[in-house]
């Protein structure tokens, strides 16, 4: 596929900004101002305007944008940070409270995976997706937050979520975003195998969260993308993150260990895929992956999907109605889904028709 200068551009600083390392196209800048603000732009819309920004910063100082988009982009960073902060703060005291009344939790994504980064603080973050495996801790952890004063809401998938103080928390009662009903007993056994892990939350605090041992982690990444680029898609962000866990914890990872799970879940060609698009579009060395095939040009056409939506979907043409009405939120949902089905059911077809089967079954169904 033949990118315009913008868009080379962007991948070349995102590479340099993700690795710490020097632009690998220093050919193409310096870049006029139009340049520098859609690549600016496309930061933003992909929600790595900290990573990009550092691969800015390794760039030659001649060679920067103009000083007025400088001094937005670094603000619009400081942003970033400052929300990195408050997130490990009030996460910091959910644990705590976690804690005091005794419910096992894991943290999903998120802040565990900010701390594989070379600069956490300038990783975008979301909100607080935490797994609670037990019914009696997810109705402990409800009552905690309606005593906290949070509405707390049911999802179509199951879940619970609020807002606490701007902070959207989300409670989940399964780890993977699997639809296949007859991988939960494999995937039961997996967890009780390979466990979770307590990792530190930032490198100044003291604060221990628990998240998935490292293949759960891997797998629970790489099934999330899964998931929301068969649907509304997915942003440049959740990608970064497949590549740097990737990176990360390659020295507690078997690769053929790693390789066994994916073919079990039955996400082996998706997974080739999206390793393709981790070594052509990220740069990640194919020394930290499992051989799982690469499909020719199909980096490609995942890449189009990606940038059409950007975060999430969110900047998808005809999404409109998210935060509308609960039809026309499931309208979007079952649209979307209906869009990638070809797609879908090319790279992961027992999964693509599982998730159609639960799209039917759950989300037309009824308030029950």
């Amino acid at each position: 596929m033949t990118h315009n200068k913008t868009t080379r551009a962007f991948f070349s600083l995102l590479r340099a900004g993700l690795w710490v390392t020097a632009p690998d196209e220093l050919t193409l800048f310096p870049l006029n101002e139009k340049e520098w603000m859609d690549v600016f732009k496309l930061s933003m819309k992909q929600t790595v305007t900290g990573i990009v920004l550092k691969g800015v910063l390794e760039l030659p100082e001649e060679l920067f944008p103009q000083e007025g988009l400088m001094i937005r982009w670094i603000a619009q960073v400081g942003m970033i940070e400052d929300r990195n902060k408050r997130m490990n703060r009030e996460l910091t005291v959910l644990i705590d409270l976690f804690r005091k009344d005794n419910i096992d939790y894991c943290l999903q994504k998120g802040q565990g995976i900010a701390q594989m980064y070379e600069n956490a603080l300038w990783r975008e973050c979301g909100d607080i997706d935490l797994y609670l495996p037990l019914q009696v801790n997810m109705k402990k952890a409800i009552e905690m937050a309606k005593g906290m004063g949070c509405k707390v809401e049911k999802s179509a998938d199951g879940s619970y979520c609020f807002g606490w103080n701007e902070i959207e928390v989300e409670y989940h009662n399964h780890l993977f975003d699997i639809q296949n009903p007859f991988l939960k007993g494999y995937l039961s056994q997996l967890m009780e195998r390979e466990g979770f892990v307590d990792v530190r939350l930032s490198e100044d605090s003291d604060t221990l969260i628990t998240t998935p041992a490292p293949i759960l982690n891997l797998l629970l990444l790489n099934t999330h993308i899964m998931k929301h680029v068969f649907g509304h898609g997915i942003g440049m962000r959740q990608l970064c993150d497949m590549a740097r866990a990737y990176y990360y914890l390659h020295k507690w990872i078997d690769k053929e260990e790693l390789k066994s799970v994916y073919s079990k879940v039955g996400i082996e060609k998706w997974s080739g895929l999206l390793h393709d698009f981790l070594i052509v579009y990220l740069g990640l060395d194919l020394v930290y992956l499992p051989d799982m095939g690469r499909p020719t040009n199909g980096s490609d056409e995942l890449f189009s999907i990606i940038m059409e939506g950007g975060n999430f979907g969110f900047h998808n043409s005809g999404r409109s109605d998210e935060h509308g009405s609960k039809w026309g939120r499931k309208w979007q949902t079952a649209k979307a889904f209906y869009k990638q089905r070809n797609f879908s059911a090319r790279y992961a077809p027992k999964e693509a028709f599982w998730t159609s089967v639960n799209l039917v079954l759950g989300q037309f169904k009824g308030n029950n």
